[in-house]
């Protein structure tokens, strides 16, 4: 048996030095994230808010491929100690987890069936891409794996310029390099440009595989014409540092112990 569990980071110590962030418009759009997924019946869980001013950005801390579970290798030194609350999740529940050793981040992670999508950005490696092909081969995996190159001084992580709506539709952006690898893999790709890309018009999540959550009013339209249960909630704050609700919600697929 599966269930899906959200880990979110509440954002009490959320700020951007070179931002002026107002914290009760902050905390008023976070909560409305949240009241969203319970009212969508999405099982959510808190990781300790204890380990600096990006926390918040859950995505990056791990990911999932199949039934395993990967403690990212930050790059930056001011986030290194936020994998702690992972493992610490990781280890209460009992979950057996890859520690990755070369720098790698979750938000440059994407799975889709038998492919696992790899952003080439500032943060994360070409050695933490073999390392993570060398273990899914050691664990007999048949799971193909594709480098994404963008334009990683612009956009910090693949999901800042890629992600999957559904099974045959995805949204990509102009600034991926290689968007012919991702066109061979969906029938429907929706290319959109710069500004809304640096809007991080990608950066949506879906909920209950049918239900579309996003911050960028053009993205909003742009899927609500391809006949998408879209909505859009205001989420500036956490767009000023650089993420939006991807960046935030980090989604786990668990294997309940009977």
């Amino acid at each position: 048996m599966f269930y899906k569990e959200i880990l979110l980071c509440y954002p009490v110590n959320y700020d951007i030095d070179s931002k002026n962030i107002n914290k009760e418009l902050m905390y008023s759009q976070y909560n409305s994230l949240i009241n969203m997924l319970i009212s969508n019946k999405v099982n959510i869980r808190f990781l300790e808010p204890i380990y600096g001013k990006s926390q918040v950005y859950t995505r990056d801390l791990a990911f999932q491929i199949e039934d395993i579970f990967f403690v990212s290798n930050m790059k930056s030194e001011d986030r290194k100690e936020e994998v702690k609350t992972i493992e610490n999740y990781f280890k209460d529940k009992k979950i057996k987890y890859y520690k990755m050793k070369n720098n790698i981040e979750g938000g440059d992670v994407i799975h889709y069936k038998n492919t696992v999508l790899v952003g080439m950005s500032n943060r994360t490696t070409r050695s933490a891409v073999e390392e993570l092909k060398k273990y899914l081969e050691f664990l007999k995996k048949d799971i193909d794996i594709i480098k994404i190159e963008f334009e990683k001084d612009k956009l910090i992580h693949l999901d800042c310029v890629f992600n999957i709506v559904n099974p045959e539709t995805c949204v990509v952006s102009e600034y991926v390099y290689n968007i012919e690898e991702i066109k061979k893999l969906f029938k429907k790709v929706i290319v959109i440009n710069k500004k809304e890309t640096l809007d991080l018009g990608t950066n949506f999540i879906t909920i209950n595989d049918n239900i579309i959550l996003t911050s960028n009013k053009e993205i909003h339209k742009t899927l609500l014409k391809e006949n998408l249960n879209t909505i859009y909630l205001d989420y500036s704050e956490f767009v000023k540092g650089g993420g939006s609700f991807n960046c935030t919600t980090l989604p786990l697929l668990i294997k309940k112990e009977n």
